[in-house]
Formats: structure tokens, sequence, C-alpha cells
């Protein structure tokens, strides 16, 4: 919650932004939601119920922070390639770029299909400005787990200030085609009566997820990013394939996108 009300954060659904009313007088409890099986519409309502609508511009952003900060980005790790027909079983494989890469750096690439690029390990993420018209956030991110999330067309931006009551809320902001979670939980600062549970939520477009922190597991190793952490080596920031990850831990600030669909 902000902490001048009990909303969570907010969840914004471009087909149905104009129908999700937060408030002094407005919140709905959980419990009152009827059991039956959402649909796309009371997907979107019920997210958004546990969001704060803001009626008033975003907070004036420190000009020094929101301003863009380039990063250097490359293409990723160079890994080796595998020996050609001819070569000695054994020998050593040969390098198609600068030394220094690490096998488990390419381990780590294999884990992200269609990865286009990425920053140099140890490397922060650039700053951006937050988007025009973001309305107010909670100071305080929602908790959601899963077991299972799948980001199609996934885009690392950087790193934000999103406005709330209390001043400047820093998240990183991911960019996708789309999301999909499975064992939703949603857990808003608060009440534990407010917790959201669903089977699967989908959004699906011009999806753009804030977090605050964002852990998950893919094959063989666990990524934590938040806006405080470099990019962890052989990480890209954007990948044109679908990447799933496992148990997945995010301190969700704010979610918008086209569509939501559960069930």
């Amino acid at each position: 919650m902000s902490g001048r009300d009990g909303c969570g954060p907010r969840v914004v659904s471009r087909a149905a932004a104009d129908e999700v009313p937060c408030g002094p007088g407005t919140a709905q409890r959980i419990g009152d939601v009827p059991p039956r099986k959402p649909d796309r519409r009371t997907v979107a309502v019920l997210l958004g119920l546990l969001g704060l609508v803001a009626a008033v511009a975003p907070a004036a952003l420190s000009p020094t922070r929101a301003s863009a900060v380039p990063a250097t980005v490359r293409d990723g790790p160079t890994c080796p390639s595998p020996p050609g027909p001819g070569v000695p079983q054994g020998s050593p494989p040969a390098s198609s770029g600068p030394s220094g890469v690490r096998p488990a750096d390419c381990d780590r690439a294999k884990s992200f299909p269609g990865a286009t690029g990425g920053v140099d390990a140890g490397t922060a993420l650039p700053w951006i400005s937050a988007d025009p018209g973001q309305p107010l956030v909670a100071a305080i991110p929602a908790k959601l787990t899963g077991s299972k999330l799948t980001m199609s067309g996934l885009r690392l931006e950087g790193i934000v200030q999103l406005p709330t009551a209390d001043g400047p809320l820093t998240a990183l902001k991911f960019s996708m085609n789309e999301a999909v979670t499975e064992d939703v939980v949603l857990r808003p600062p608060g009440p534990p009566d407010r917790t959201v549970r669903l089977a699967a939520v989908t959004a699906r477009g011009d999806v753009a997820l804030y977090a605050t922190r964002f852990v998950g597991r893919l094959p063989g190793f666990t990524i934590t990013l938040a806006p405080d952490l470099p990019v962890p080596a052989g990480v890209p920031i954007m990948s044109t394939g679908a990447i799933t990850f496992t148990d997945p831990a995010i301190d969700l600030a704010f979610v918008k996108s086209d569509t939501f669909s559960g069930r």
C-alpha cells in the first residue's frame, strides 16, 4: 500500500483501463468475487481492484536520475565453436571471439533463445524515463509467485523511477509480447484476505512489467535481477524467443498490457 490508502500494485489492462475503480469507498474484498471461472474482463478487474488509480499527473522525477545513461551493449557471450571435421577428438574448441568467456556464461546463453543483445558483465542497466502519463503506484510492491513464467519477446529495458504518493520507487522495466504465469499467487501488502490465486494469467500485446526484484530459475542456475544489481554474466537484455522461468518470485510494482485473461 502507498501509506495513504489500502490499494496495492497497479495492474492495468488497456482494454479495461477506464473500468477499474480503486479509491475510498470503492475497494472490493477478494472474498466478494463469485467463485466462477474468471474471464478476461474479470481477471483485469480483479487485479485492478488491488491497484491505485491516479487522478493527478505523476510527480516530477529527478532529471539526473530519470535521464537515460547508455550502457555498453554487446552481442552476449561469444562462445567457443565446436571442433570442425578433421579435427582430432578431444582438441579444444576454437574461439570465435574475445577471450575470457567462461563456460558457465555459454551455458546460460543457451537458456535464452533468440538472444540479440547484452551488457558487459558487472555493468548496470541504463536509467530510462517513466512512460508519459504513468499513474501513481503503491510504495510497497506486491509479491507475485508462480510455478512457471513464460515470457515471449523479452526486453530488459532499464531502470526507471515510478511515482508513488510517498516519492519515487525505483524498479526495473521488462517489456515483452506475452507473459504467461501458472499457479499464480499475488500477495499485495495488507490483510491476507486480499491475496489473489489463479491457475494461470496471460498478459498479451504490449506488455510492460515493473519489478523492484525478479528471481527466476533456468536449467542449472537462478537469476536475480534488481535495480541495484549488475546484470549477471551471460544474461542477454533481449530475446526474440520464449523464455520459461520456474519458481518465479517477483516484487511487482506495476504491470500493463493490451489484454489480460485467466483461468
